[in-house]
């Protein structure tokens, strides 16, 4: 029947289905991300796709007329040789011909087409060749070029759900290498690094070039240690992996920010007291010799 002759088209889509779950898994394999990016960058490139054809049509179009009419009359010129002719009308007899050989011209192997020309017609014709090569087989294509590669880098930078498994494996290569060094430095085994331990470490010259590798300037251990600790005079696996992800690299804007609000917090904080210091000579002239009870009083405040 014809319902039973689409069954094994039915179980072939639910195959197919099979396949989109699994092109969705294999999203998080490390080397799917350049081809995601790939297929990204197709898809956000067809409407460049569009209208550089577009254009290229047109321009290859206006120069082939052009080329087309020039030739004609050689063409039909009977007492030039039928073979000669045949040749130049193989590539420029007819519209389609043309286009065939605008887009050789354009993409492809140029000379040929100039040799047959310069050889058969006029040398002059050379320079008409070489004009559309250079304007539309290097000015045009490469700005197509560089639309379609910037088009794949915005793709690349835009991509959310790339961008978020990217830093999640940033952030687990992070935390391995912050095993690494806490392993390398934990000499008791606690899972803890105290001030000693830290400083030790800190002495041995691979140590020190391999955690410049991971952009972390490690000449004052104990300004770092104090950087990493939170106050209990140990530094933690987690406090290892915040504190360090912290210290990598330049200041970023957040931080730049923080430390901005935390001196407008002091520089109120002074201006208060200032302004309380100011209040003080007068309450104590006015209280006599209450002045010095008045300035500890303010100092308790």
């Amino acid at each position: 029947t014809a319902g039973f002759a689409l069954n094994p088209m039915v179980l072939r889509l639910l195959r197919l289905l099979r396949l989109v779950r699994l092109a969705r898994m294999m999203r998080n394999i490390q080397a799917m991300d350049s081809l995601q990016v790939l297929m990204g960058s197709i898809h956000a490139s067809m409407a460049v796709l569009f209208w550089s054809t577009c254009l290229l049509l047109v321009l290859q179009g206006m120069a082939g007329m052009l080329l087309q009419s020039l030739l004609s009359s050689y063409i039909e010129d009977e007492t030039v040789p039928q073979e000669k002719r045949q040749e130049v009308y193989a590539y420029f007899g007819t519209f389609t011909r043309t286009m065939v050989t605008m887009f050789q011209l354009t993409l492809s192997n140029w000379v040929p087409v100039c040799r047959l020309l310069v050889e058969n017609v006029s040398e002059w014709y050379a320079l008409f060749i070489m004009s559309c090569k250079m304007v539309l087989g290097f000015a045009v294509i490469n700005v197509i070029r560089g639309v379609f590669l910037h088009e794949t880098f915005k793709v690349a930078a835009l991509d959310d759900e790339l961008m978020v498994i990217q830093k999640r494996r940033a952030t687990q290569k992070h935390i391995a290498k912050m095993k690494y060094l806490m392993t390398t430095a934990d000499k008791t085994g606690d899972g803890s690094m105290d001030r000693r331990e830290w400083l030790s470490a800190l002495r041995n010259p691979e140590l020190q070039t391999w955690l410049s590798a991971q952009d972390i300037e490690a000449r004052d251990g104990d300004l770092i240690f104090d950087m990493l600790d939170d106050g209990d005079g140990k530094i933690s696996l987690h406090e290892l992996v915040n504190g360090v992800s912290r210290l990598k690299g330049s200041a970023r804007s957040i931080d730049v920010v923080a430390m901005m609000h935390k001196v407008a917090c002091i520089e109120n904080i002074t201006r208060s007291l200032v302004e309380r210091m100011d209040d003080l000579p007068r309450g104590s002239a006015r209280g006599g010799g209450g002045g010095e009870e008045g300035f500890a009083k303010g100092e308790m405040d």
